[in-house]
């Protein structure tokens, strides 16, 4: 068969869960499969290339458009793909003979008030459509499977749950360099830790407000680290947090990259994971990875 795999995500999002999801499943995909033909389509704006045995495909149409099911489809007519893997929910109307989605959750429908209008827009008046016209969903968790049973009564034998993993990076630092790695991170001594996206979902408003009142019980708690890079409507969380005045106890952090993380779990005193909602929740597994 001939496969297509749809990365445009990964120059949208490049440090987002679901371009995460989608380097590894490619980057295991060329170790194990030999049989099947493969194109791993990129946003023609990317330059980051996922494959290095797979075909490299380029498309024009930029993931979230509005006229995206109907550019996209018209696009992948060259390719001839026997079946396309829309890794980000929403596939083309016609991309390939069989089309397999990815649908990591369902948090736009649980919580609409925290997407932006033109998300909402994108998700909401989608996601019914997507999981009718996909031949087979895969999902990140058992949560997840069954909220689409029972919020868009998809059949359960059309789903098949795609537990994730930590990447192999994550693993317990040696005694030896936590003072090195503390250096050069520039890191406290001690620090509770956040890693994730900052975005109304993830609830670090709630966390902040809890710690504001953790300092008024224990004035020496240690400092609270957020890592995570800037996502939608987080002004009004950012203003609160502001007006707590809590100076240097709250440390922000985006710099740190993906190969860094392993070393920033290790040296935290915990981890806090207060979202919301979540598919999944990657950074528990990550943490508990690391030791």
């Amino acid at each position: 068969m001939h496969i297509g795999i749809d990365a445009r995500m990964i120059y949208h999002r490049p440090n987002g869960g679901i371009s995460t999801y989608t380097r590894r499943l490619v980057a295991a995909l060329e170790r194990l499969d030999h049989d099947h033909r493969y194109t791993v389509l990129h946003s023609r704006r990317g330059r980051e290339s996922v494959v290095t045995r797979f075909r490299h495909g380029v498309v024009w149409t930029p993931a979230h458009h509005r006229l995206e099911r109907i550019a996209l489809a018209a696009e992948l007519a060259r390719f001839r793909l026997d079946v396309l893997h829309t890794t980000d929910f929403i596939p083309p109307w016609r991309g390939a003979r069989r089309h397999i989605a990815s649908i990591h959750d369902l948090t736009f429908l649980h919580y609409p008030q925290f997407l932006t209008a033109e998300s909402r827009r994108y998700y909401n008046d989608q996601i019914v459509w997507a999981a009718r016209h996909a031949d087979h969903i895969l999902t990140i968790s058992v949560a997840s499977k069954q909220d689409l049973i029972s919020m868009l009564n998809v059949p359960p034998e059309k789903i098949t749950v795609q537990l994730l993993a930590a990447e192999p990076h994550f693993r317990p630092l040696p005694p030896e360099r936590r003072d090195q790695h503390r250096v050069a991170l520039n890191l406290p001594e001690r620090y509770v830790l956040f890693v994730g996206t900052l975005e109304p979902r993830k609830n670090i408003g709630g966390l902040i407000e809890a710690y504001r009142f953790l300092l008024d019980q224990l004035p020496d708690a240690p400092p609270v680290v957020i890592v995570g890079q800037l996502g939608w409507l987080f002004a009004e969380t950012r203003a609160r947090i502001e007006a707590l005045q809590l100076g240097d106890r709250v440390i922000w952090r985006d710099d740190i990259d993906n190969d860094a993380l392993p070393a920033l779990y290790a040296l935290a005193d915990t981890l806090v994971l207060p979202s919301f909602y979540e598919g999944f929740g990657l950074p528990a597994l990550e943490a508990m990875a690391c030791g």
